[in-house]
């Protein structure tokens, strides 16, 4: 329970916070528009995309589970892309997902989490949520994701981008948390520097005590700087 409300303390600092972003950027304003009557001059389509859009638009990756898990056990993790799982479509007796790839801001009531585990002592031990045992493990859920990008003043600029997950079983309302934060700064012609820091909860990596007792998941924190050399030829 204390980590369940630490959990939901960090969640809601980061909403605030992406919603201050939000506010800051002006993001939601009309000032880009010609006209601020809405609805004067502005046209749109009212067409479903075409299949040849939809390939052009989305990545399309077959669902191949007993592959990747024959794949996990040589310790060679699949190469999949990072997205959202928009849709899927029946190829031949194959499902085929259709993943969106780019940024984007949105809400998802069913999603899945796939987890590889390719060591096999870790995998013995059921490290990371998988089945003693098992390389690889699949849940469905509810997924959230946030992005935002702020220019804070001249020559530095933050982008921020925020995951939740929670599975749809006993351990609905345990939420998994990436919280990513990036600022790049301009020093010169030739300096340039980043921080990045990365906020992290999964329920599924435990922490045990000096005795060994397995204890619950708590919050993990990374921070990397970064100064970077830059010529022009």
């Amino acid at each position: 329970m204390p980590n369940l409300t630490a959990l939901i303390v960090v969640a809601t600092v980061m909403f605030c916070v992406l919603g201050g972003v939000t506010l800051l950027a002006h993001i939601y304003n009309l000032n880009n528009i010609k006209s601020k009557t809405v609805g004067d001059g502005q046209h749109g389509t009212a067409r479903f995309s075409t299949k040849a859009e939809i390939r052009k638009v989305y990545r399309q990756v077959p669902f191949t589970p007993e592959k990747w898990r024959r794949q996990a056990k040589r310790n060679a993790l699949p190469k999949l892309p990072q997205g959202i799982i928009v849709g899927c479509q029946n190829k031949g007796g194959e499902t085929v997902a259709l993943v969106d790839d780019a940024d984007v801001h949105c809400m998802m009531v069913v999603s899945t989490k796939m987890t590889f585990v390719t060591d096999d002592y870790l995998s013995d031990l059921g490290a990371f949520g998988v089945d003693p045992g098992d390389h690889f493990k699949i849940e469905g859920g509810a997924f959230v994701k946030a992005r935002a990008e702020l220019p804070v003043m001249e020559n530095v600029n933050l982008i921020t981008t925020a995951d939740f997950f929670t599975p749809y079983s006993k351990d609905f309302g345990n939420i998994d948390v990436n919280w990513d934060v990036l600022i790049s700064m301009k020093i010169n012609k030739v300096l340039s520097a980043t921080i990045n820091t990365t906020l992290k909860y999964d329920n599924d990596v435990k922490t045990f005590d000096d005795n060994g007792v397995k204890k619950g998941a708590k919050v993990q924190f990374k921070e990397v700087l970064g100064i970077g050399l830059a010529y022009n030829f």
